[in-house]
Formats: C-alpha cells, structure tokens, sequence
C-alpha cells in the first residue's frame, strides 16, 4: 500500500503503518526522514517560481504533470516497493494535508496510471481533486 501525507505529521504519530520517503526536493529540519525519492519532487525552477507567485496553481500541474509523464508508474511502483523492503510506503512532502500540493498529483497520478489507490495518512476517505485533498 502507498500512504501520502506531510512531514508535520510524522511528528505527531510513534508508529506509523508506513516507511516514510520524502518526495520533497528538500528535507525537512523536524521531521527525520531517511528515504528519498526525488523523482517524484517537483524542479528547482518549478518550486521557486510556484513558491514565488509566479506560477499558478493550474500551470503548476501543468509542467508538474509533464515532468510525471517522463516516468513509468509502474516502475516508479517498483522502486518505492524496493525502498520499503517490501512493506508500505508512505510518500511525504511538507504541504499540509488541504493545500494544493505535489504529493495530491503523483497519487492522482499513480492512480490514473496504474489503478492502484494512494492514501492520504488519517484521511483514508477523501477524495483527491486536482492536487487537492476533498475532506
């Protein structure tokens, strides 16, 4: 199974049904993560320029989406299930769980590509609706 949620999280839970992988494109300073996945974390320029106001949040998934394209889902599948040595992961990211946010499109993403459902961490029910999280 593949979890999402945000480094904050981490913070507030001892045990956890789930390896953490960062996808951010960088690390946290509270929260120790020691799995990386950076092909799933947004561009330098992307970031900075999303971060900056320059981008919106449409042209955000936009040249998100594009740069997702480049991939195999499936392999992308594979190499998570590797990290977590077979175990579920949980992919995280320092958005918190109702803003827009890259982790909300790689499972929207990996959803549409593969069929597999990726959860939201104490938010199993809700919905995922263009980078955002529906409560």
């Amino acid at each position: 199974m593949i979890y999402t949620t945000h480094f904050n999280a981490l913070r507030h839970h001892t045990t956890l049904p789930f390896i953490p992988v960062s996808i951010a494109r960088f690390k946290a300073k509270y929260a120790q993560v020691d799995r990386e996945y950076k092909m799933l974390a947004p561009s330098k320029d992307l970031l900075f320029g999303y971060k900056n106001g320059q981008i919106s949040n449409a042209e955000y998934t936009v040249q998100f989406l594009a740069q997702l394209e480049k991939l195999d889902a499936n392999n992308i599948i594979e190499d998570l299930r590797k990290l977590g040595n077979g175990k579920s992961v949980g992919l995280i990211c320092h958005c918190s769980t109702k803003n827009f946010c890259h982790r909300h499109l790689v499972a929207e993403w990996i959803k549409n590509c593969t069929g597999r459902n990726v959860i939201e961490f104490k938010n199993e029910k809700c919905l995922r609706i263009n980078g955002k999280l529906i409560l």
